[in-house]
């Protein structure tokens, strides 16, 4: 075809040539270029056309409009930045009426049925159609648009039909044909008037008519039937043919029909199917009607693009139409309307002329575009139950058809062919007891359905439920077209949604809907009744929220912990969260519960990692997944604590409160510190600090108490301050990463025992404080002076993960001094000694882990029995060499039982006095860990540690060689027949020991343990965390002795056992 163009300026007509080509062969599918390739196109356009003082379009073919108008949308974009002259260039293309383009998806019916030449019986060769899911062997206009519930085309209101043979490959090594796929379809809708400018008409109810020949075997170039056929060959430049391409095309094949536009106003079908209308007088595609058919329609025309770039043509193999035509003359097309007449003539006349294509650009039709119902529309009839070579290879092409090949040859037939075709449902029937459900929401992090599943490409109905059947549940769900679940309950609140929101075709039935990668497609058997769980009345589902971000690193929900591993289930989750007044319950690994008052550390509803755990209690419901936590929040819950500005808990005589207050990016308040999980509060913490001196008193993560005597970050007020506290629920403790302070307002500021200032008696504003504090301060030192026999050597990282210094460990949170903890290291022979965050002493032989030094600021934790002394600070250790300490086996075989405890016992009579030794033994457990190394000591990990504390009373023992890192703790009185087994390794996600679990926060003991388990016929018994008890009879997993040597927590029912440790960060609760 040539473009019949006449400008003043060549480079126009080169620019459009270029424009023209480039969409031809770049954007087969879409119509639009992509953005830099028009970025590009626009730019030469504009730089070309700014050159011109005036131009002029004169005439075109109708294949070089549709290069143009289809990149309207790109063209407008451009216009705005362009301004007028682009948009000139645009007006000069003649429009004289609005134009449309439906884009089908891929074809709905594949079948032998043509109600058009063939009505009510099995059609001579198969066709690929699009449109109206009410399309049968038999066409009536009313029944066609009354039967119809949805359209493969845009707008939903068009219920016509559109049709063409279906194109094959046939294999040349055995003869077998597969139908090649196809990928679009395009649909236009054209007004052409010709010079006489006739009103273009919609077309009328009933109207059937057939464009092409399917015998054709040669081609007349003067005769418009043969012009309106033909192909382009995407991903190349080359002219368009009336015939097959000899070669492949990379971009594909595009096969193309315009059907005859002239009526002759009275009959709306013929025999022939064709002389009841007629091509224009002028073109093909544009012009006058002739007098004998004096109506001028709307131009249809087709675009069917086939992927044929995906098969080895022509060199192992030929392309044949389903009629056998192998040359391509035979292409012929197919139309019967749906349209309401009126609303068709409505959209002629009134949609904007520059609509360029684009559907939505016409008001019209903007109300009835629904793209969700046109993927997913399926057709309602009956088809020919035959084998028709989708996807896969079949001996002979259906029906009386064999390969014709040459321009002039007789059409060839099968011998002895006897037609067989007989009529059925595309849909099977659902499999016996099973009903057709709604369409639910779905997604991959919180999934409706989980207690069973499996994915298959070939995904069907019945493949589904009957897999869903043997596993005895009442719901099976299928999405994504693949994947196949099935459960008893309903789980994370789905939705019903629109029946069109399924619309993924199943893989081993594309008759049927499986779902999509949002939704589930939902079917229910009688034979085992759905199990209704309801979430709480005055709760309300969250969602599925992630634990433990990698990036942060700490628990979402920190407030409230209980764990069970035989009975958790949401409804006893969410109970515990609303009897202790929380607004967030979450559950976790199916056994885990936690309540809070936000949602911390990054926490948010996440697609990563899913809630699928079934409940330990209760498999019907949902208790999150593996760092995920099923989320609920508490809607009757009153928030009394969060303002403008944070209101604190009403502070005890002497105190005023001060307000929330930042703390980090290091420790804020300095001095000395205590923590419990089970009874802080604000009066505990405040007593402890004004006993000690301290001018400013801070709360944290619920549990935690810092003291001190001035702000080392600064005072940024927060509004985090949230949790309650773990020993008084009516009594707020800070939050995450943010302190409740609060100021004495009677204590005298001291340096060595002598009052110097005092602070006003007053409410303390955040300046004055700030002021007064460095006023009166103490002046810690950063490094105290070590006693004979030891060298200062700095203060060093530390790392709760992987200490810098190991070996042996005691820790107490009232006696601790350096001059104590030297003493300790000293007497078991240890070359290095660090004590840290205040309370903590290690000692070793090497610095690992690459500890590092640190600037001397790092190390400001006043010791807690010796505040003029320096005990580490917040991951730093003061670090001290001994002097005379050789690092040997022999070096440390002086026993140290009563050494360690006659140095540890006269450094705590030294330190804090009888008040504050009673102001906390109401509310924190004393204990003594010397076992390893502890895990406590950042508030994300403290936040969940089990209720213990550390004091002096240390009990080790030695032996010939070097200290290891188990030392003995008291003797366990342990029930007849039962012996210790070893430290072993434990993850939350593949336990241990898998028998049975429980949890006691306050009496936990190996003993209790080893009885428990006993009593319930378990050979293994193992504690963890201090208050977990776990019992099986193997060791699974990969359960080995732990090299690390992790069990360190005090038994919270007796202190001077150890009941494990912290298991690996793999989402446990003791996190």
């Amino acid at each position: 075809m040539n473009l019949n163009l006449f400008s003043h300026h060549p480079l126009l007509w080169s620019t459009i040539e270029l424009l023209y080509r480039i969409y031809r062969s770049e954007q087969p599918h879409s119509g639009y270029l992509s953005s830099p390739t028009a970025s590009l196109i626009i730019d030469k356009l504009w730089s070309e056309t700014s050159k011109l003082t005036s131009f002029s379009l004169v005439e075109y073919s109708y294949n070089y409009c549709v290069g143009f108008f289809s990149l309207g949308q790109t063209f407008r974009v451009y216009q705005r930045q362009k301004l007028a002259l682009l948009g000139l260039f645009i007006q000069t293309v003649p429009l004289a009426n609005a134009y449309w383009i439906f884009s089908h998806p891929a074809p709905f019916i594949v079948t032998r049925l043509d109600p058009v030449v063939n009505p009510g019986a099995v059609s001579s060769h198969v066709h690929t159609i699009v449109g109206a899911d009410s399309f049968s062997s038999v066409y009536d206009y009313n029944t066609q648009i009354s039967e119809a519930t949805c359209t493969t085309a845009t707008v939903q209101v068009d219920l016509s039909n559109y049709w063409t043979p279906q194109l094959y490959f046939q294999r040349a090594s055995d003869g077998m044909f597969t139908a090649i796929e196809m990928d679009t379809v395009n649909t236009y809708y054209l007004p052409r008037p010709g010079p006489k400018n006739e009103s273009i008409k919609a077309f009328p109810p009933g109207l059937r008519m057939l464009a092409g020949n399917p015998n054709k075997r040669t081609y007349d170039s003067s005769s418009f039937e043969d012009q309106a056929i033909s192909y382009v060959c995407l991903g190349m430049s080359t002219p368009d043919e009336s015939k097959f391409f000899p070669f492949n095309c990379p971009g594909g094949m595009r096969a193309e029909v315009f059907f005859p536009s002239c009526w002759d106003g009275v009959n709306l079908d013929s025999d022939n199917h064709k002389d009841h209308m007629a091509y224009p007088i002028q073109n093909y595609n544009s012009g006058d009607c002739p007098d004998t058919h004096p109506v001028h329609l709307i131009s249809l025309f087709y675009e069917f693009i086939y992927n044929t770039q995906n098969y080895d043509y022509p060199n192992g193999g030929n392309l044949v139409w389903a009629m056998g035509d192998a040359v391509g003359y035979g292409l012929h097309a197919d139309f019967i309307t749906g349209w309401d007449e009126e609303y068709l003539q409505t959209a002629i006349d009134t949609c904007p002329a520059n609509m360029g294509g684009v559907i939505e650009d016409c008001p019209h039709f903007v109300p009835d575009i629904d793209r969700a119902a046109q993927a997913a529309c399926k057709g309602l009839n009956d088809i020919v139950d035959e084998d028709v070579g989708m996807n896969h290879y079949i001996a002979s092409l259906p029906g009386d058809n064999v390969p014709w090949y040459g321009e002039n040859a007789t059409k060839p037939t099968k011998d002895g062919y006897v037609e067989q075709g007989v009529m059925v449902s595309p849909i099977p029937p659902v499999p016996t007891n099973w009903t057709a459900g709604n369409c639910i929401s779905d997604s991959s992090s919180a999934r409706s359905l989980l207690l069973y599943s499996f994915t298959d490409s070939d995904m069907t109905w019945e493949m589904c439920l009957d897999y869903c059947y043997s596993k005895k549940v009442g719901i099976a769900g299928i999405s994504n077209g693949n994947a196949c679940f099935c459960d008893s309950v309903y789980r994370n609140s789905p939705s019903v949604l629109n029946s069109t929101a399924c619309n993924v075709d199943c893989g081993g039935n594309d008759y049927e809907i499986c779902g999509s990668s949002t939704s589930m497609s939902i079917f229910t058997n009688a034979d085992f009744p759905v199990v209704e769980t309801a979430v709480p009345d005055g709760w309300s589902s969250y969602g599925c929220v992630a634990d433990n971000v990698p990036s942060v690193s700490g628990r979402t929900i920190v407030g409230y912990y209980y764990g069970d591993s035989t009975s958790m289930t949401a409804t006893a989750c969410l109970a515990i969260c609303q009897s202790k007044d929380y607004l967030y319950a979450g559950l976790e690994y199916g056994q885990e519960c936690y309540c809070g008052n936000k949602l911390l550390n990054g926490g948010g509803l996440d697609a990563s990692n899913p809630c699928y755990y079934p409940c330990k209690g209760d498999s019907t419901q949902t208790c999150g997944g593996s760092n995920a936590l099923s989320v609920y929040k508490n809607n009757n819950y009153i928030n009394t604590t969060t303002s403008s500005a944070v209101s604190l808990t009403p502070a005890p005589d002497g105190w005023a409160a001060y307000g929330c207050v930042v703390d980090g990016p290091t420790r804020n308040i300095v001095g000395y510190y205590i923590g419990s999980s089970t009874a802080m509060s604000v009066t505990t913490c405040l007593a402890a600090c004004k006993t000690r001196g301290y001018l400013y008193g801070g709360l944290e993560y619920g549990q935690e108490c810092f003291c001190g005597n001035s702000f080392v970050n600064g005072n940024t007020a927060s509004t985090a301050c949230t949790i309650k506290c773990s020993g008084n629920s009516t009594q707020i403790c800070g939050g995450s990463n943010a302190l409740s302070v609060y100021v004495n307002s009677n204590t005298s500021i001291t340096t060595t025992g002598t009052a110097t200032t005092t602070a006003e008696s007053t409410p303390v504003s955040s300046s004055s404080a700030a002021a007064s504090a460095s006023a009166s301060a103490v002046a810690l030192t950063p490094a105290t002076p070590a006693p004979a026999g030891w060298t200062s050597y700095g203060c060093v990282g530390d790392s709760t993960a992987s200490r810098t210094i190991q070996g042996y460990y005691f820790g107490s949170s009232t006696t601790m001094s350096m001059t104590s903890c030297l003493a300790e290291c000293k007497t078991l022979g240890y070359k290095y000694a660090g004590v840290e965050y205040g309370q903590e002493c290690f000692c070793g032989n090497s610095l690992l882990n690459g500890g590092s030094l640190l600037t001397t600021d790092a190390c400001t934790d006043a010791c807690s029995g010796n505040s003029s002394e320096i005990c580490g600070g917040w991951a730093a250790m003061s670090v001290y060499t001994n002097d005379v300490a050789a690092v040997s086996s022999s070096s440390a075989s002086s026993s140290a039982s009563s050494s360690a405890s006659s140095s540890a016992s006269s450094s705590a009579s030294s330190s804090a006095s009888s008040s504050a030794s009673s102001s906390a033994s109401s509310s924190i457990v004393s204990s003594t860990v010397s076992s390893g190394v502890p895990t406590t000591s950042t508030s994300s990990e403290t936040s969940s540690v089990a209720s213990s504390t550390f004091s002096s009373e240390v009990t080790s023992s030695t032996s010939s060689s070097a200290p290891s890192a188990t030392s003995s703790t008291a003797s366990v009185s342990m029930p007849a027949g039962w012996a210790s087994f070893g430290c072993v390794a434990d993850t939350a996600s593949n336990r241990t020991l898998t028998g049975y679990t429980y949890t006691s926060t306050t009496s936990m003991t190996n003993e209790e343990c080893a009885t428990t388990c006993q009593a319930k016929g378990y050979t293994y018994a193992g504690t963890e965390y201090g208050q977990e008890c776990y019992c099986s009879n193997s060791l699974t997993n990969g359960g080995a002795l732990d090299a690390n040597n992790g069990c360190t927590y005090p038994c919270v029912g007796n202190s001077n056992e150890v009941c494990g440790g912290c298991p690996d960060p793999e989402g446990d609760s003791g996190e």
